[in-house]
């Protein structure tokens, strides 16, 4: 009786589960524009879990039923890909490098504002960041910000970028001249991106900080259930269109792109494979283990990135766990 309902939940959640792998390939891999599948992509980290538990049942069990999980966890293997890479490889490249990172920091506000800043300005120091890109800044913090960061971290330039509502503020730091700040502003929402060029050596060096079209969650959440969905779906329609418009802008630079942000999507989507497509992936290039960068929902969801030139050649990628905003930093090394 026990293994009647084991085969009835397998074939049921490993077909739902291969639906999901599907999907997540056609708009993460293939670049299929279906804002129904992206939703549908948000349940796969869940959906991998229960069919990775069912396949080792099976082969525990030594029973051919382990094939049904398989086909689901097989057909996700592209969004795998995304997050989770193992590699034991030593970069010798002996170029010139650069450090970046990204982070969202949501205000700054888990905690005593003025301490996160210095604790954060240590961290940045600690790991030899160059040029930071911050999204979500409290424009009420952002002298504050300025001065410490300058002072603790040796971030020298910067750039601020207000959004059209109050904490969605834009904001590169860095130890290299910054020059041709442009601001890209999307319709109809108070998401922005912020385009600025840095001169590395005699270098240029065109940066896209990116915050797209905000998920809303929290706010969607206690709605009916047809009301969230039509949420998510009409929120996916747009950072489709907002990367659209980006990666044309990136595709167009007479420089060497780094892109990075707060895509509020995962890599099963359109959106992540119009950058990837456009970009190389700094995970793909140089990460390694197992990467998410939000917070909650159990740590399942990678929502940000850093994208850059081909030409580039990336040298290590990780994010780290700081409890200073419900994201995670993201830092990457990369030669030039």
């Amino acid at each position: 009786m026990i293994l009647r309902i084991v085969r009835f939940f397998t074939v049921l959640l490993s077909l739902f589960g291969l639906f999901v792998g599907v999907s997540a390939l056609l708009t993460g891999g293939l670049g299929v524009r279906s804002a129904l599948l992206t939703v549908c992509g948000l349940l796969l980290p869940f959906l991998l879990i229960i069919n990775l538990f069912l396949f080792i049942f099976w082969l525990i069990a030594k029973s051919r039923w382990a094939i049904i999980p398989a086909l689901t966890l097989l057909a996700s293997l592209p969004f795998l890909g995304s997050v989770l890479r193992f590699s034991s490889n030593v970069s010798t490249v002996s170029a010139p490098s650069i450090t970046l990172c990204t982070y969202n920091t949501q205000g700054f506000n888990y905690g005593e504002t003025p301490l996160t800043l210095e604790l954060f300005a240590e961290f940045v120091q600690k790991n030899s960041i160059e040029i930071l890109c911050l999204q979500e800044i409290d424009e009420q913090t952002n002298a504050l910000a300025d001065s410490i960061f300058k002072r603790k971290a040796g971030l020298t330039y910067h750039v601020t970028q207000p959004g059209r509502q109050p904490g969605f503020a834009l904001a590169v730091y860095s130890t290299y001249p910054l020059i041709r700040a442009t601001d890209i502003p999307f319709s109809g929402t108070c998401n922005h991106a912020l385009m600025v060029d840095v001169i590395v050596n005699a270098d240029t060096i065109r940066v896209f900080n990116l915050h797209l079209q905000t998920t809303h969650y929290n706010q969607t959440k206690f709605k009916k259930t047809q009301s969230v969905l039509h949420e998510l779906m009409s929120n996916v329609k747009r950072r489709q269109s907002q990367a659209d418009t980006l990666t044309t802008l990136i595709k167009a630079s007479p420089y060497p792109v780094i892109a990075c942000g707060d895509l509020n999507t995962t890599p099963a989507s359109y959106t992540y494979w119009k950058f990837s497509h456009s970009l190389k992936d700094g995970f793909r290039t140089a990460g390694n283990g197992y990467e998410h960068t939000y917070r909650y929902m159990g740590n399942l969801f990678r929502i940000d990135y850093i994208f850059h030139q081909p030409s580039l050649t990336g040298i290590s990628y990780r994010s780290y766990d700081l409890d200073y905003s419900d994201h995670n930093p993201v830092i990457m090394n990369l030669s030039l």
